[in-house]
């Protein structure tokens, strides 16, 4: 009988891995214009080489929301996303000294709280892909981009997903800003585990030897 289980297990878990599906929710470079929904209001585009048009610039206050559909799914399914983006940091961000914070909020649970700082003091998120070096707005100050952040989430069985993009610790906008570019949201859709029907082929099974 044990026998019989794993290898009816075998046969059960293979279907259900090749049934995994994989999508892409959202995906915007900003160059053509900003799409408002899925954006919400507050959000306008910003063009300043080296950045190009990008989401922002957002200083002490301010905030930007991206408010999605999410796919369909069986209640036997379960839906992960990943979000990918490009963050600038400019001008004077001061880190953990200054509590310098970037954050990101899905359906109101923080999924991202990471402080960065343009002016040499400590940080919690990983060093640049570019500077700190002044790379436009205040020649008296620092910026620094970030390329292809990644942020996984899961949002269970809820119809929309709203991700707020904000900050704390900072200055007016023309002290301290940010702004986002390349935001893209991919989803992989996946069966039940298999280990869900190990049990019901378990209890299959102590069914069949209890009748004998």
């Amino acid at each position: 009988m044990r026998l019989r289980l794993v290898l009816l297990a075998g046969m059960l878990s293979a279907p259900l891995a090749a049934n995994a599906q994989s999508g892409q929710l959202y995906s915007n470079n900003f160059e053509s214009g900003l799409d408002q929904p899925p954006w919400g209001t507050a959000a306008f585009l910003t063009n300043a080489s080296p950045f190009t048009n990008f989401v922002g610039r957002f200083g002490a206050g301010h905030s930007t929301i991206l408010y999605l559909e999410t796919p369909v799914i069986q209640s036997w399914q379960t839906i992960n996303y990943t979000l990918t983006f490009d963050l600038y940091t400019i001008d004077r961000w001061e880190g953990t000294a200054g509590a310098d914070y970037f954050d990101l909020r899905m359906n109101g649970d923080n999924i991202f709280h990471q402080s960065f700082s343009t002016n040499g003091s400590a940080q919690t998120f990983r060093a640049p892909d570019i500077g700190p070096a002044h790379l436009g707005f205040d020649s008296t100050a620092m910026d620094a981009i970030y390329r292809n952040i990644v942020v996984p989430f899961n949002a269970g069985n809820s119809a929309h997903i709203g991700i707020v993009f904000d900050s704390s610790g900072l200055g007016l906008v023309n002290v301290s800003s940010w702004g986002v570019d390349n935001v893209r949201i991919n989803y992989t859709i996946a069966p039940a585990p298999a280990g869900a029907g190990l049990l019901a082929l378990a209890g299959a099974g102590g069914l069949r030897r209890r009748r004998r």
